[in-house]
């Protein structure tokens, strides 16, 4: 992982700083940032949250009887050799326009995802959960679907000693 530090200045011309923490993999960006869990609820989610835009539009369902939610189909292979789906969610609000009145083509290329919910089917919550089992490598591959045809292949592996650092480092008092 890598840390980005980016300085701009409020309307009173107070410096504010924005530290930006991100991995690379095929020429795209996915910002990592933590939530502080781990140790106390016993190992069993997965502890940060991965964000990107991707330059073209995902292939999400954002069908109004959908109860607020949107989602799409992943496809991931871990380490272990499973293979599986999985629906992820996504707030429908995030997915509106500025006026709430209508679905965004601008925001259909963001993609988010976190060990936070679903923890039973989450692949990121299973392959924590066989890394802490077995101490497998950890590698995971997720397959995000573009609108158009094809996937952006999300592969990566999430327990070299760069995220035990950032999670340490962040979560001092947990």
């Amino acid at each position: 992982m890598k840390t980005e530090t980016n300085i701009t200045y409020d309307d009173f011309g107070d410096e504010q700083k924005d530290v930006s923490t991100y991995f690379v993999v095929d020429d795209q960006k996915y910002f990592v940032s933590v939530s502080c869990i781990g140790i106390n609820d016993g190992l069993n989610r997965f502890p940060f949250r991965i964000f990107t835009e991707f330059p073209q539009r995902l292939d999400y369902n954002v069908d109004k009887g959908s109860y607020g939610f949107g989602s799409i189909r992943l496809s991931y292979k871990l380490e272990s050799g499973l293979k599986s789906s999985y629906v992820h969610l996504w707030r429908l609000m995030d997915f509106m326009n500025k006026e709430y009145t209508g679905i965004s083509s601008q925001k259909l290329g963001k993609f988010y995802i976190s060990g936070g919910v679903e923890e039973d089917t989450n692949p990121l919550n299973i392959n924590f959960k066989e890394k802490v089992e077995s101490n497998s490598n950890g590698q995971i591959n997720i397959l995000i679907p573009k609108l158009s045809s094809g996937n952006y292949s999300l592969k990566f592996n999430p327990f070299q000693n760069t995220w035990l650092d950032y999670y340490q480092e962040n979560c001092k008092d947990s």
